[in-house]
Order: C-alpha cells, then sequence, then structure tokens
C-alpha cells in the first residue's frame, strides 16, 4: 500500500514510530509546540487516557494514537500504538498479529509504563 496516501505507506520501526510521536509532543521538527498543545487539548489525532498505579496513585496522562490492519484484508494482522505520557516517556508498540482475548493491548502497556 506504499502508494496510498496517509500512513499506509510509511514503514517504521517500534523505536521509530517512538521518535515521531516523541517529536510531534515536543516539536518544532513536526509541528509548532502550540500545534501539539492544540492536538492534545482538542484531542485532534491523539486521545488522552489517564492510568493510576502506586507509584502513580493521582493518576498519569497519556495521550495516544492506534492503528491497525486485520487479517481479514491482508496475509496477516498488524496493530500499532503511540503513547506520550505528561512525565515525557513515549512508548510505541507494534504487534504483528491479534491479541488476545479482546484486542484490548492498552492495559499491559499502561500497566508496564505506569510502573516504572
Amino acid at each position: 500500500m506504499t502508494l496510498s496516501c496517509g500512513s499506509q505507506g510509511w514503514q517504521l520501526s517500534a523505536i521509530q514510530l517512538a521518535a515521531f510521536m516523541h517529536e510531534l509532543q515536543t516539536g518544532p521538527k513536526i509541528v509548532a509546540p502550540s500545534v501539539a498543545d492544540t492536538m492534545r487539548t482538542s484531542q485532534f489525532g491523539m486521545y488522552a487516557r489517564t492510568v493510576t498505579s502506586a507509584k502513580h496513585p493521582q493518576g498519569l496522562v497519556y495521550w495516544h494514537h492506534n492503528g491497525y490492519h486485520p487479517a481479514s484484508m491482508n496475509a496477516g494482522e498488524i496493530n500499532t500504538v503511540m503513547m506520550y505520557y505528561a512525565n515525557g516517556v513515549t512508548v510505541a508498540a507494534i504487534i504483528n498479529s491479534s491479541y488476545a482475548p479482546d484486542d484490548n493491548y492498552y492495559p499491559a502497556l499502561e500497566n508496564a509504563i505506569a510502573s516504572i
């Protein structure tokens, strides 16, 4: 799908995806910091979630964007997510299969980061 517009032509590792999300949030190479602020506050293309843990009992906010290409549309399945935490931690994950039991991989990632 490299001839399609949007993200379908991107070929990035998880490290590159995390670097993209981090630069998008901290700027100014991709967008100005004021644009990133607007994207976060208005949830334009990134969505806020809060995770609580023993280390973050008041909650730790992060912004994320995800995507997937289901197995029904190609020879395999891929799930991706980029997460930028309010404490400056940036995470990206690429999962090359369905994530059992309900395709909700957020709790596993949230728990891993919230324990840092």
